[in-house]
């Protein structure tokens, strides 16, 4: 039931807010939202004894996925943003909810900012509707992906060696020189 409840506020949202202004004052109440929970969540953080960023939500996978919405709304607001205080303000939001994805220590979620934030990056910056085949066209954006998507592979591959189920394969299968 849960899933059917997150669809009909997404088709309610999308349905009601038509203009620019409904859009912004939308992002703003959501940015600001996303501030005040990862100010608290650093404030936990900071003063309790912990390793993982819990804040209000509870749960340090709930908190990054939450934050990682919010990263790209923030994004979002700041590519469509004409005043250059809300820019910047739309941009250290955004870049808060990326260093609150770091803290919370949810490799999932980590890898899935990576990727798409690029992604997001690169269709930003080509602002027309022929995107896709402008990137494919320049040789250099096809290179930096894959090297990107590269260096994701690794880093994904070194942090499921160092899980409890990934150390046990790594002992396993792989030299000795290797393991440590």
């Amino acid at each position: 039931l849960q899933e059917w409840d997150h669809i009909a506020v997404v088709l309610g949202v999308t349905s009601k807010l038509k203009t620019w202004k409904e859009w912004k004052n939308f992002f703003i109440t959501s940015v600001i939202v996303s501030t005040i929970v990862n100010f608290i969540g650093l404030f936990e953080w900071l003063t309790k004894d912990g390793d993982r960023i819990l804040s209000t939500i509870g749960n340090s996978l709930f908190l990054s996925s939450y934050v990682l919405v919010q990263f790209f709304i923030a994004l979002i607001a700041k590519t469509k943003e004409k005043n250059a205080t809300f820019k910047n303000l739309f941009l250290l939001t955004a870049l808060l909810n990326a260093i609150i994805v770091l803290l919370a220590g949810s490799r999932s979620t980590l890898l899935a900012l990576i990727p798409t934030a690029l992604i997001a990056i690169i269709f930003i910056n080509t602002k027309s509707r022929n995107w896709f085949t402008k990137i494919y066209t320049e040789k250099k954006a096809v290179l930096v992906l894959l090297i990107i998507t590269g260096l994701v592979v690794i880093i994904g591959t070194v942090g499921l060696l160092n899980t409890k189920s990934g150390k046990a394969w790594r002992i396993q299968h792989l030299p000795i020189s290797i393991q440590h």
